[in-house]
């Protein structure tokens, strides 16, 4: 029983060494001319080794960014109650601690790919819940609205240097909200 663990234990380690490498490379080089080849180098592993784990590098990238989301969802659920208000901020305390990977996410032209990847990220969420995704139309749209906007208020805000507060931006967010969509065009 204790090799199981060793080998998941060796596993995790792995994967960690290969998404450090691709981040670290992603810092100095430009993200799709990165070679697999020069991201098992870099985490000095044999390319039959990333692709026993990944089977391309964007693979790497969302591995990545889950390994940041689970244990931030898995806080949020701990907690029995939250106002919108409350997890707004919550989300951006947590993306503060974070502006590092979005800012080099931004730089490469890969900020979009957080969008790209928001089914994903939900469903994570919502399994982690114990709650069945509901993408029929009307919550499909509801939730690529607020995603979408959500997004592009971040890729805004972590252009600022130093960026507003969590709770600034709180307060900036809800005072869209309560003034209605309409504020938004006068």
């Amino acid at each position: 029983m204790a090799k199981k663990t060793d080998d998941n234990q060796q596993v995790k380690t792995t994967k960690n060494w290969i998404k450090d490498a691709l981040i670290q490379l992603m810092d100095i080089e430009d993200f799709n001319r990165i070679t697999v080849s020069q991201i098992a180098n870099s985490a000095e592993v044999d390319r039959r080794t990333f692709y026993r784990h990944y089977k391309k590098k964007e693979n790497v990238l969302n591995d990545y960014l889950l390994s940041l989301l689970k244990p931030h969802f898995e806080s949020i659920i701990k907690q029995t109650y939250l106002t919108e208000r409350q997890l707004c901020c919550i989300h951006f305390t947590f993306l503060e601690q974070h502006l590092d990977i979005l800012r080099l996410l931004k730089k490469q032209g890969l900020f979009g790919y957080l969008l790209v990847c928001y089914k994903d990220y939900i469903y994570l969420f919502q399994n982690m819940r114990g709650i069945l995704c509901d993408f029929t139309d009307n919550n499909r749209f509801k939730i690529a609205f607020k995603t979408g906007a959500f997004l592009n208020i971040v890729s805004e805000w972590i252009e600022d240097d130093p960026v507003k507060s969590p709770e600034e931006m709180t307060n900036i967010i809800h005072t869209y909200l309560a003034a209605g969509l309409d504020s938004l065009f006068s």
